[in-house]
């Protein structure tokens, strides 16, 4: 789950470091005058910290957004507190049955209780961020009521990630305790509907993302024979003379084959988004 103020404060720490590698580059480097392999991996290293360190920073802030959006009661689905004593009974139900369980109270949840809060494709527990789309790296698989004491709703979440050297899903269920019966049926019924298709709460999500995908395919490896044609004759040119067609080339060549996979990718969560996949 994430955590956004503290993902937030990780994500700026990484794109300053970028930042400052960047800087000295430009600033106190000799640059590409004299483009050594210290001040290149300064160059190449600065520019990832610094775009994927920005990119979290957007990425954790819109997670923020959210909680504070449903914190305030838009969007919610259902909501309900879990006070101490329901938590209690509901963590010795949990060691009894001795099966995992992705959310793990904290002791302060433990000792107070927490809040758990559902919007249309989010949960908030105890102020961490769990997003909960019917497609994408991270959706929700499956979704139902187990009876009690306490009921527990149990939410089947699915992450794709790299373990080792594959690509594959990690799936893990989050079981939650229910102590207002009405609001978990709301929230059931809601995310069985929208993994059935019927409910589809951004229906243009993935069409934007395969459009982007074929335009990539269509401007880009043009680009890439513009950077070809560019580099004839590099003999004797220097590194500055030599960015401009190289990275026409690099867009060309990664850029066609990304846009390609963007879409495949795209149109696969679309129709699981649709209730096909």
């Amino acid at each position: 789950m994430i955590r956004p103020r503290r993902d937030i404060l990780i994500a700026a720490i990484i794109a300053a470091a970028g930042l400052a590698a960047l800087a000295w580059f430009f600033l106190a480097s000799p640059g590409l005058s004299q483009p050594e392999e210290a001040h290149m991996l300064a160059l190449v290293l600065g520019a990832l910290a610094a775009v994927i360190g920005l990119f979290l920073i957007l990425n954790f802030g819109a997670a923020a957004r959210i909680i504070g959006q449903l914190q305030r009661g838009r969007g919610v689905v259902g909501r309900w507190t879990i006070g101490p004593e329901a938590l209690r009974q509901f963590q010795q139900r949990e060691t009894a049955r001795n099966q995992r369980n992705a959310w793990r109270p904290s002791r302060g949840e433990t000792r107070h209780g927490t809040e758990v809060i559902f919007g249309a494709e989010a949960m908030v527990l105890g102020g961490r961020f769990l997003a909960l789309p019917t497609a994408g790296l991270q959706s929700i698989r499956g979704i139902r009521l187990e009876a009690g004491p306490p009921p527990t709703l149990v939410v089947g979440a699915g992450t794709v990630a790299a373990v080792g050297d594959r690509i594959t899903r990690i799936d893990e269920d989050w079981r939650i305790p229910v102590t207002d019966p009405a609001a978990a049926d709301a929230v059931v019924s809601h995310y069985g509907a929208a993994l059935a298709g019927k409910v589809i709460v951004a229906p243009r999500r993935w069409i934007w993302r395969i459009r982007l995908g074929v335009a990539m395919m269509v401007v880009l490896p043009p680009l890439g024979l513009v950077g070809l044609w560019m580099a004839q004759g590099a003999q004797g040119r220097s590194a500055a003379e030599m960015i401009l067609p190289l990275t026409l080339m690099i867009l060309g060549v990664i850029g066609g084959i990304g846009g390609g996979v963007i879409a495949l990718v795209a149109r696969r969560f679309h129709r699981r988004q649709q209730g096909r996949g």
